[in-house]
């Protein structure tokens, strides 16, 4: 997880702890929905790693077509 590089991480928690996507609580809500679906958890992931000034990842890791639910 980029989040917890050694590079900067104090400044960049206490900056990213003034948005409700940058606190530990949020990111540990993103990690259990991963185990839902790491479809719903894209928006989650997003918002946290935009919080921490990371770069999101949508448009570059999900195909261009959602395959659908296997029955």
């Amino acid at each position: 997880m980029q989040i917890f590089q050694p590079d900067d991480f104090e400044d960049r928690r206490r900056t990213a702890s003034a948005a409700p996507a940058g606190q530990f609580q949020f990111l540990a809500e993103a990690r259990l929905e991963l185990t839902v679906s790491p479809h719903s958890a894209r928006p989650l992931i997003d918002a946290a790693r935009g919080a921490w000034h990371l770069r999101a990842l949508s448009g570059t890791l999900l195909p261009v077509r959602v395959p659908p639910a296997r029955t």
